[in-house]
């Protein structure tokens, strides 16, 4: 059953039994699976990714998401690379990421940005392009309108850049 509640709804899954007895556990599991999986799609920018990756997003006050994706799988080799598909205005973007390194990825709207690095940050999005900061230098990855970008950007010309799509 489910109700409606402030912004959302709460569901009810009425049953004698505590959720992890054998008997119900899979009701409960398959009920899980199909919220979240219909609470994912209604959301603009997503990352579809397997057991080895896991990601979670931060609407921010200005309609942007930040989305910060990791490798968790410790168990595997970690120099092996992970791979994972962003969804943005429904097109796929596949990207891979090491192990121990956490991507913030920006976006808005069809934009969207993130380093390769932790020693980079995506700090703005705009029609016009990206702002960035870090050290050293990053491979910066762009989406735009649908269109992958890549750019290569050495920070000793300056800590904070503009990129242009």
């Amino acid at each position: 059953m489910r109700v409606p509640h402030g912004q959302g709804s709460v569901v009810l899954l009425n049953a004698r039994e505590y959720p992890a007895h054998p008997g119900v556990r899979p009701v409960y599991e398959q009920a899980l699976e199909q919220l979240s999986d219909q609470a994912l799609a209604r959301q603009p920018v997503r990352v579809i990714c397997g057991d080895d990756v896991q990601y979670t997003v931060f609407e921010q006050p200005d309609g942007s998401h930040h989305l910060y994706v990791l490798a968790v799988d410790w168990f595997r080799a970690p120099e092996a690379l992970r791979n994972a598909t962003l969804i943005l205005g429904g097109h796929q973007h596949p990207f891979t990421l090491p192990f121990g390194v956490m991507l913030k990825i920006v976006a808005q709207g069809q934009l969207a940005a993130w380093a390769d690095s932790e020693e980079a940050d995506v700090l703005k999005l705009s029609d016009e392009g990206i702002t960035v900061q870090g050290t050293g230098k990053a491979t910066i990855r762009m989406i735009h309108d649908g269109r992958a970008i890549q750019k290569v950007v050495d920070f000793a010309q300056a800590p904070v850049q503009e990129i242009g799509w």
